[in-house]
């Protein structure tokens, strides 16, 4: 008898420690897999040779969204290596206090859960991403993990992230995120976290990158 009311507290335990669900399934469309190429003025192709980003609208089904164009001075590889380096996330990316995988699986794409808690005018949310990582056309789409509640309302993103197509060990970064939070969270920290999140995300990655370029030693030029 006793152990069965020692199973039955158990199970009961194991149901009660189970996570809640996010309080919706998607409020913003996730982005596909393939997405038009990012057509560039000759203005903007300058911006990106001064070393500065260019932000684009492109057309996504009905709609737009807004992305954000990064020529870094590192190899395909080794960018998409410090996109993919959540455990680090911490020590690269401004405001974010932690970050570690959760789930993984193989196939194509390619499933990471990740768990993040941002922090920001000493607010703190902490949300569940499901990364889909395209491994052949070095892409990157995600959205919350909807199966467990976040503190932010909504987030999906796409990362590509391609070979330049004028120089040598260069990579171009194309890059778009969409967010939402709850109504009490202040102005200052909505504006971080949405407005200034497209030029944030892609200044990080380029200085990661480049630093990763210059500790692995670059290829001698022929």
């Amino acid at each position: 008898m006793r152990l069965v009311i020692l199973a039955a507290l158990l199970a009961a335990a194991a149901g009660a420690a189970a996570p809640a669900p996010h309080d919706h399934r998607g409020k913003i469309a996730p982005f596909p897999s393939k997405l038009p190429a990012v057509a560039l003025t000759g203005a903007e192709e300058a911006t990106l040779a001064g070393g500065g980003s260019v932000q684009k609208q492109v057309r996504v089904g009905a709609g737009g969204r807004g992305f954000v164009v990064q020529d870094i001075d590192a190899a395909p590889e080794v960018v998409m290596g410090r996109i993919l380096d959540f455990p680090k996330y911490p020590k690269m990316v401004p405001n974010l206090k932690r970050c570690s995988v959760y789930e993984k699986k193989g196939g194509n794409p390619k499933t990471l859960k990740v768990v993040m808690e941002v922090g920001v005018v000493g607010i703190s949310m902490t949300y569940y991403i499901d990364h889909k990582y395209y491994e052949k056309s070095n892409v990157i789409t995600w959205t919350l993990d909807y199966d467990i509640k976040s503190e932010i309302d909504e987030s999906v993103g796409y990362w590509h992230v391609a070979a330049h197509p004028t120089k040598p060990g260069w990579t171009r970064v194309t890059y778009s995120v969409g967010i939402l939070l709850a109504p009490w969270v202040p102005t200052l920290v909505v504006n971080i976290m949405t407005k200034q999140a497209l030029s944030a995300a892609t200044t990080w990655v380029k200085k990661e990158s480049t630093k990763e370029a210059d500790r692995l030693g670059r290829p001698e030029a022929e």
